[in-house]
């Protein structure tokens, strides 16, 4: 086994070096609509990379009008002492839409990603008329009495594009109605005042996207939506949901229901996107715990391959320890589907020491006849075991290597807890794997609203980033544990960046506090690791949270081919206004 190398870094703020800070640019956001500004940004790359096109939304009051310039040239013939806003009464049939209505308006500014200079930048109106006659098209009228957007739009203006076509003059904004984000989740309704009566559990997906509403032009809007009622199936009258069971991998989704009144019936639910249900029954000779549910499998390159589910002793089965002895568990491998690849029984612990004897770090498929455990043997609170063992389909076990779950280096203990158990990512670098976790912990902060000086309250807030690598044989090899601001409360966000067999790199954000680390492979030797808290100027007075609406998955841009990143930082004007609009946008470009 590798020589294991201890290097925990307890980091404040270093700056990265100025190189690695590219450029910078302030751009002014145009005063575009209602309220004066606007209230939805977003922002993509061209198809090169070669240019940034940042798109900012809002609206104004007017009317559209349905006519034909022959139409107004007719009007003017008829009534040349009226004013064009009369001709274009006149020429208007009596369907036109008149009345004072909303009228989405959207600016695209294009940036050039090497410099950051401006380009060029235009501000379109978009209609809401459907089915506008062949000979026709659609005029704008202003509203009397409304504020001065600067626009180069004024009465008698031609809106030529409907709103559900922003993507034809405008190719690098959202496409309208698509999904940004999709979420599939069990939601538990209830009757009664605290909702804990006649649970029912729902099968719900949530999505996220960019779409049009008639009172704010364009938003991002969530939606969700019932699948099926879970409860409802025939197969499962009489079965009460066990919470926190359900998993969703890739477009499957995955529940586990018990018998009401018999802990040996357990029903496993595997739903598709469109609610539809198959059920796997499985009625053990006794009472049985579900211990470990939905544990995903992966091969070695880290593919899912499917999804195992551990039973173990209850109390009320204590009549059958013939047949299953306290420290005997039932193992359920399925693939990712819920279909069944195998299912036995192993013994692992003791008589005395049992309970969560089989905690599962990492479970690997070496083929269909074998999983590799990486485990966290418990045996009480202040004892347990990192080891790894190997179980075929049979139910034969053989143990590889068993230690302590930590380890003592320089006079430090390095808690495997802190590092491995319930991480949340792990990647693949060379022969080398990288296990994240985040560490959270509760710090006093002034409780909000107090006037008295000193009283606080605490909150949770992320302090730590805790990496480990891992060998071919998955043996911890190197720990590096780099701590954040905690001082600033909040979660991180992760944004991957570079993924591969020589190189690992991925951003971290945490209010308008930004990370980078590097993991490099150049040799068969352990993987480098390198963090660097990023001097971001304009993220120090911006607003923290990005205003892209309800969702946004990454919160830079990036250049793989130039290995260049991009962030935005936002700032908001709310006194000139008196309304949440954006006024300014900071883009910093970082190198990597």
């Amino acid at each position: 086994m590798k020589k294991l190398i201890l290097s925990v870094f307890m980091l404040s703020y270093c700056m990265l070096t100025a190189q690695n800070v590219l450029n910078t640019t302030l751009i002014d956001i145009p005063y575009i609509g209602n309220n004066g500004g606007a209230h939805l940004l977003n922002w993509s790359f061209n198809d090169d990379n070669s240019e940034i096109y940042l798109y900012t939304y809002s609206h104004i009051n007017g009317s559209q009008i349905i006519t034909n310039q022959k139409e107004i040239t007719e009007a003017e013939e008829q009534h040349n002492e009226k004013s064009l806003v009369g001709k274009l009464l006149s020429s208007a049939s009596i369907d036109n839409m008149f009345e004072n209505t909303v009228i989405p308006v959207v600016h695209e500014k294009i940036i050039n990603a090497d410099d950051l200079s401006s380009v060029s930048s235009k501000k379109l109106l978009f209609h809401k008329v459907d089915d506008v006659p062949n000979d026709k098209s659609v005029y704008f009228k202003r509203s009397s009495g409304m504020i001065d957007v600067s626009f180069p739009f004024e009465t008698g203006s031609e809106i030529k594009y409907h709103y559900q076509d922003i993507n034809v003059p405008l190719k690098y904004a959202p496409k309208y109605n698509e999904d940004i984000l999709t979420l599939s989740y069990i939601e538990l309704r209830g009757e009664g005042f605290l909702g804990l009566k006649n649970i029912k559990p729902t099968l719900v997906s949530k999505r996220g996207f960019f779409t049009y509403d008639n009172s704010k032009g364009y938003i991002s809007k969530t939606e969700t939506t019932d699948i099926a009622m879970l409860s409802d199936d025939d197969r499962l009258k009489g079965y009460d949901f066990i919470q926190n069971s359900d998993q969703v991998f890739d477009k499957t989704y995955l529940a586990w229901f018990v018998n009401e009144d018999d802990l040996s019936k357990y029903r496993q639910v595997i739903a598709d996107e469109k609610g539809n249900l198959t059920i796997n029954s499985f009625d053990f000779d006794a009472p049985r715990k579900l211990k470990i549910f939905n544990k995903a499998v992966y091969n070695k390159d880290l593919e899912l391959t499917g999804i195992i589910n551990v039973f173990g002793y209850d109390k009320k089965g204590k009549k059958n320890k013939d047949l299953y002895p306290v420290n005997r568990f039932d193992i359920i491998y399925t693939n990712p589907n819920g279909e069944i690849v195998f299912n036995t029984k192993i013994d692992h612990g003791t008589e005395k020491k049992y309970k969560n004897v089989i905690t599962p770090i990492l479970v690997l498929e070496k083929d269909n006849r074998q999983l590799k455990f990486i485990n966290n043997h418990i045996e009480s609170l202040f004892k347990s075991n990192y080891e790894r063992f190997n179980l075929n389909k049979e139910g034969t076990t053989e143990l590889i290597s068993s230690k302590k779950y930590f380890e003592i280096k320089n006079d430090a203990r390095i808690n495997y807890y802190d590092y491995l158990s319930d991480f949340d990512r792990i990647d693949k670098i060379g022969d080398f794997y990288v296990v994240r976790k985040v560490i959270a912990e509760e710090i006093e902060v002034p409780e909000t609203g107090s006037n008295s000086s000193i009283s606080t309250q605490k909150k949770e807030t992320d302090t730590r980033i805790n990496l480990t690598i891992l060998d071919e044989n998955f043996e911890p090899v190197d720990f590096k544990s780099f701590s954040v601001d905690s001082s600033i409360i909040g979660k991180l966000n992760f944004q991957t960046i570079e993924t591969n067999d020589n190189e690992i790199v991925f951003l971290a954000r945490k209010e308008n506090l930004y990370y980078i680390v590097k993991i490099n492979q150049t040799s068969s030797s352990i993987p480098k690791v390198e963090f660097f808290p990023l001097d971001i100027e304009y993220a120090k007075s911006s607003t923290p949270i990005l205003y892209f609406g309800a969702f946004t998955q990454n919160f830079a841009l990036v250049d793989k081919k130039t290995r260049e990143i991009y962030l935005i930082n936002q700032f908001y004007d709310y006194k000139t206004y008196n309304a949440k609009v954006i006024d300014k946008v900071g883009i910093t470009k970082i190198g990597y």
